[in-house]
């Protein structure tokens, strides 16, 4: 039967019809050299142990050598103040959109029906997320004849591994549970090209795959979404149709997307009007020089990841599943660029999706000749530096200072920070459970705002930047005297940016003039009102 070929650029499973590059001349041929490996029952059964063991083993390590994310103890705090009635971006707010804190929201209740904290369930499920989405991607591609019969199954436990531990220091990160959601459905895209008709997967999986496309999507709509037009557009002109990009999966993911768009512009209007605004003003514009971006050692790692798979398949084509991995790695990038930061956990995608794509060749091509040995070992050390880059970004918690707020302040201290940045004030409040009541997670506006006034030579705008600084120095002191907490976190004693601005600003003075200095360290400053001293 002819039908137009994606063989030209990549290639697909053994005992699969190939196509000539003009993609209407068709033979029955084999053209994997995948390695035959045999697989004993007693051996499977071993390696799928190992992989359940792998998300203990994983979640207790997680608890005992990571301290916990800033970022994710922020949105567990703002979940806890929209399970506790707040409105979100009325009573406070959080920059990303609205799915960012829904996604953790299930952590808390399963903290409040059980009284597990939310950071321990996630320590076990989510190797257990990946442990699953593995396993359903896996059995997509070897129905559709990936691995053939005889395939190792004890690269599974290695790739439960990856996807929950590459990047140890940000455990727990959305973009680490968007990686692990959008692999069924890459896999699915994959798989479709070994049928005539598009035909692949079973309804359960083409579901699970939609909803998990969904979540990448949503967790950041403006980064995650050409990771998945990237390669649905290759797909569809490789094959000159358009019928796989309208595959059940795809659409149940864009009704999904759609639906949450609309709630968005129904009943979240204040993100569109307050939020995006502010990110625009006083977020994005301060990026990187592009030429320091492009040095950066995370797209340094694409690319040395991506020709290390187009060699471990030479002298044949590349496996269609590790192209599909890295066109959908690729098309993370430009959102990378316009976010301009070059933070490693906004890297998390297109890494896990390049290093997948050079297991995926491995798989298929083996180690055999001494030039894959060799690319097969630098990989293998890339990824172990990407591990280290991660741990090395680790904020140790301080348990002294959290002793000290648990003897002076005793059980759920409100708490509200004036701190420059989220780190002081996040994973504190988590870790004394203190009750946040503070509206902003920090004061990054001001901190950037002062960033922003020293960078521009234009006085006008210098001075329109410093006068949202103090209009901004000026709510928070209100907010403080409003609220009168019983912490008040601010910046270290090696202060960032703003923060000296912050603390002499007559108003934030006469703000903290009930509140006594608790304890400081080189990462945060902690106040508590006197009244509470006083009576302990």
């Amino acid at each position: 039967r002819s039908f137009p070929s994606a063989h030209a650029a990549c290639l697909c499973p053994s005992s699969t019809i190939s196509c000539s590059t003009d993609g209407y001349s068709v033979t029955l041929v084999n053209t994997s050299d995948a390695p035959e490996i045999a697989a004993p029952a007693s051996s499977s059964l071993a390696a799928v142990l190992l992989s359940v063991a792998l998300v203990g083993i994983t979640g207790s390590l997680s608890l005992q050598l990571l301290s916990p994310n800033v970022d994710v103890s922020w949105l567990l705090v703002t979940g806890e103040r929209i399970l506790g009635g707040a409105q979100l971006h009325r009573d406070i707010v959080e920059v990303n959109p609205p799915f960012s804190v829904w996604l953790y929201l299930p952590l808390l209740y399963g903290e409040a029906a059980t009284g597990i904290r939310a950071e321990t369930l996630m320590a076990f499920l989510l190797p257990a997320l990946a442990l699953g989405s593995a396993v359903l991607s896996g059995s997509i591609l070897r129905a559709a004849g990936w691995f053939g019969s005889k395939i190792s199954i004890w690269w599974l436990p290695a790739v439960v591994l990856m996807l929950s531990w590459l990047f140890p220091g940000d455990f727990g990160q959305r973009e680490q549970i968007a990686t692990i959601s959008l692999l069924p459905w890459l896999a699915l895209l994959a798989a479709r090209s070994t049928s005539s008709g598009f035909s692949a997967g079973a309804w359960p999986q083409i579901v699970i795959a939609g909803v998990g496309a969904a979540i990448f999507v949503m967790i950041k709509p403006p980064m995650a979404a050409l990771s998945m037009i990237l390669p649905a557009i290759w797909f569809a002109v490789s094959h000159r149709s358009l019928r796989p990009v309208f595959a059940a999966e795809t659409i149940i993911a864009a009704a999904i997307t759609l639906f949450y768009v609309a709630w968005i512009v129904t009943f979240q209007w204040t993100f569109l009007t307050e939020v995006m605004p502010s990110l625009a003003a006083y977020y994005i514009p301060l990026r990187l020089p592009l030429s320091e971006l492009l040095a950066h050692w995370p797209l340094q790692a694409f690319v040395m990841l991506s020709v290390a798979t187009w060699l471990l398949a030479r002298p044949e084509k590349m496996d269609c599943a590790s192209f599909i991995l890295l066109l959908a790695g690729l098309g993370y990038i430009p959102g990378f660029l316009l976010m301009g930061k070059a933070w490693t956990y906004q890297a998390i995608p297109f890494l896990s999706f390049a290093l997948l794509a050079f297991v995926i060749q491995l798989i298929r091509s083996g180690v055999g000749s001494p030039l894959r040995r060799i690319v097969t070992a630098a990989v293998a050390v890339q990824a172990m530096l990407m591990t280290y880059e991660s741990l090395y970004l680790q904020i140790p918690p301080d348990p002294a200072g959290i002793a000290e707020i648990s003897r002076t302040v005793g059980s759920r201290p409100t708490i509200v920070s004036i701190a420059a940045k989220h780190q002081p004030a996040h994973p504190l409040t988590r870790l004394v459970g203190g009750d946040f009541v503070g509206r902003f997670p920090s004061m990054w506006v001001a901190h950037n705002a002062e960033l922003l006034a020293e960078r521009t030579s234009d006085q006008a705008m210098r001075a329109e930047y410093l006068a949202r600084r103090d209009s901004e120095i000026a709510l928070a002191a209100a907010e403080i005297v409003r609220l009168s907490p019983d912490l008040v976190i601010a910046g270290g004693s090696e202060p960032a940016p703003a923060e000296t601005a912050i603390m002499s600003a007559p108003s934030m003075t006469a703000a903290l003039a009930p509140y006594r200095l608790l304890y400081r360290t080189a990462a945060s400053t902690v106040f508590v009102r006197k009244d509470i001293s006083s009576a302990r």
